[in-house]
């Protein structure tokens, strides 16, 4: 009888020790999973541009809102692209070109800000030198981006651009010398599409505005758009003597200007305003 009673003590030990050794392994188990406050991913170089770098950190797992399904509802991840020009403004409608795991293009708004949501990847950026619909780009910008859930970035680059359609060098007057005083004058000059260096019919440029001189005053409501022809009108009259200008500006991107006078082929010599 003792020696069955111990034997069934050493048994009895047997089954304890292992029940505790699956606890504990279950205890492991348990808290060795992440749960949603877990560590991120390691972090991915992110280059835009002229050798803008920056760091973005993968999702932290467990982070997205839980929809009606039960299923995790993680927002798209975003990138907003901020755009300088060679004015240091924040030039609307410059076209951006994002390549990846989807396809998009984009076109910055007034404050010169694109904002790209889309799936999470890398995706190649594109801002393409040369012709578009209503711009011309000068300076283009190629980099690549790396978008992962709530990890939000932005980058800042520069760009050089122009309006596709403006005023060429070439004008005329009616006026052969200087200006009297008081008496109206008409300036024709070409507009040109400088993409493809030809006159342009029918073309508008509604940013350009006329910035005359002190002595210089428009007359009627000039049309910021050339003719069936391709040509542009401008009436002015000069209010009293002395040197004078007529500078036609682009007032989105102000290096983007022409003093008409200067440039009028009909002129003997730069005119003035002279009294009657």
């Amino acid at each position: 009888m003792l020696a069955v009673a111990a034997c069934d003590y050493r048994r009895v030990r047997r089954v304890a020790l292992v029940a505790a050794i699956v606890l504990l392994a279950a205890s492991c188990g348990k808290f060795g999973r992440t749960t949603g406050s877990g560590t991120p991913q390691p972090v991915a170089s992110t280059k835009v541009g002229q050798g803008i770098v920056f760091v973005t950190a993968s999702p932290v797992p467990g982070n997205g809102k839980v929809g009606s399904a039960g299923t995790t509802a993680t927002p798209a991840p975003v990138f907003v692209l901020h755009i300088l020009d060679q004015n240091n403004n924040h030039p609307f409608g410059i076209p951006v070109r994002f390549d990846g795991p989807v396809h998009r293009t984009l076109e910055s708004d007034a404050s010169g800000a694109v904002r790209f949501a889309a799936p999470e990847g890398t995706y190649s950026l594109h801002i393409d030198k040369g012709c578009h619909p209503a711009l011309v780009i000068t300076q283009g910008v190629i980099g690549t981006i790396h978008l992962y859930a709530n990890a939000p970035r932005s980058a800042d680059v520069r760009v050089g651009w122009q309006h596709r359609f403006g005023p060429s060098g070439v004008a005329s007057s009616d006026a052969p010398g200087d200006w009297t005083t008081g008496s109206p004058v008409h300036i024709r000059y070409d507009v040109i599409d400088r993409c493809q260096n030809e006159i342009a019919p029918n073309a508008s440029f509604p940013t350009f505005r006329f910035r005359p001189s002190a002595n210089v005053s428009l007359v009627g409501v000039q049309a910021l758009a050339s003719d069936g022809s391709g040509r542009g009108t401008v009436t002015a009259k000069c209010t009293k003597p002395g040197d004078m200008q007529l500078v036609l500006i682009d007032t989105a991107n102000p290096q983007d200007h022409a003093d008409r006078l200067g440039e009028a082929s009909g002129f003997n010599g730069r005119p003035r305003c002279a009294a009657k």
